[in-house]
């Protein structure tokens, strides 16, 4: 018998106690249990659905929903992206990308996870978001720039492509905005406001296939990375405003009384688990660059999944799948000639 049940059985037993006492005390006593009776349904129910929309149930659903999401939008963009482009572009485009995805796991130093773990109990958490995204664009932008400099060593197929210009110019911009990409679920998360991450996800997934439709309507060689790019940028723009403003609002209407997060505090959080994570990204997104390198820019892109974090991803086809189907070794039948009057069929 539930406890609820127990209760509600209680009531009765309760009323006729006082019978041995006084008459007047009943009716009292029997509205007090009266009086309660709702409030312990009332509380258990509100204690169920507690336990189903809670902050961090809520979130949590929504972070796997929009990871489904993205994915299943991705893998539609470079279906898209085979049908709509040559092979050798697809991979150049698909090199391009995975680059940049690598370059900024290493610059966001992993402080996403320093997100969650100190803007909920920070006492200026606006100061921790704005300072962890100036230190990711900074360190994104340098990196970018190094990448692009030195492309004539690691990545001279996409020099030959694009042209080296475009290269440097393109990670210098496109490494410090990916890094904000990432950063930003994190800080979204940090501050209840998850299910906006399923929303961002939505629509960056939107813009990036309706951009590779003008990409590829324009013939623009670095269509597929450049219509990513500038989607990521447009999210970015109204992601961290949005932010901004949530940010100053509930500073100064509801001022937490949190702790001082110091910069030692963030580097002891995110120092443990850095070096793998970005070995972990290297092994993943670093195999396209490897492929372009060895077999050219011909090549099919190898990447299975690309993405930023749990919450958004996008999927590459395994274009070397078809490309060994074709080429695969066929076995050679031997037939004896026809004769010349055809093949008489026996009874």
């Amino acid at each position: 018998m539930t406890q609820h049940g127990q209760m509600r059985e209680a009531g009765p037993m309760t009323g006729h106690e006082p019978q041995s006492s006084t008459a007047a005390d009943a009716p009292a006593e029997a509205g007090a249990a009266d009086h309660d009776a709702p409030t312990v349904r009332t509380r258990r129910a509100g204690a169920g659905a507690d336990s189903w929309w809670a902050p961090q149930h809520r979130d949590g659903m929504a972070l796997v929903l929009s990871s489904g999401v993205s994915s299943a939008i991705g893998m539609l963009f470079w279906v898209l992206a085979a049908r709509l482009f040559d092979q050798a572009t697809l991979g150049v485009n698909s090199a391009a990308l995975s680059a940049v995805t690598l370059l900024a796991s290493a610059s966001h130093l992993n402080m996403g996870n320093a997100l969650l773990r100190f803007v909920p109990v920070a006492e200026r958490r606006r100061a921790l978001v704005a300072g962890c995204f100036a230190v990711g664009l900074g360190w994104g932008a340098a990196v970018g720039l190094g990448f692009g400099l030195g492309a004539n060593i690691w990545a001279p197929d996409l020099v030959a492509t694009f042209g080296h210009p475009a290269v440097i110019a393109f990670y210098l911009v496109g490494v410090p905005v990916w890094t904000i990409f990432v950063l930003q679920d994190s800080a979204l998360t940090a501050i209840r406001q998850a299910p906006l991450v399923l929303v961002e996800n939505i629509v960056f997934a939107l813009l990036k296939i309706g951009l590779l439709v003008v990409a590829a309507g324009l013939g623009l060689i670095g269509g597929i990375a450049l219509g990513t790019m500038a989607a990521t940028l447009l999210v970015v723009v109204v992601v961290v405003g949005y932010l901004a403003r949530v940010l100053r609002t509930s500073a100064a209407t509801a001022p937490t009384a949190g702790r001082p997060v110091a910069a030692r505090d963030l580097a002891g959080f995110i120092g443990i688990d850095y070096a793998g994570n970005v070995a972990w990204q290297a092994a993943v997104f670093g195999l396209p660059l490897i492929v372009i390198a060895l077999a050219g820019p011909k090549a099919p892109p190898c990447t299975g999944w690309r993405g930023r974090s749990p919450t958004r991803s996008t999927w590459s086809p395994p274009a070397w799948a078809s490309r060994w189907w074709r080429t695969r070794p066929r076995a050679t039948t031997t037939r004896s000639p026809v004769p010349a009057g055809g093949w008489t069929a026996r009874r």
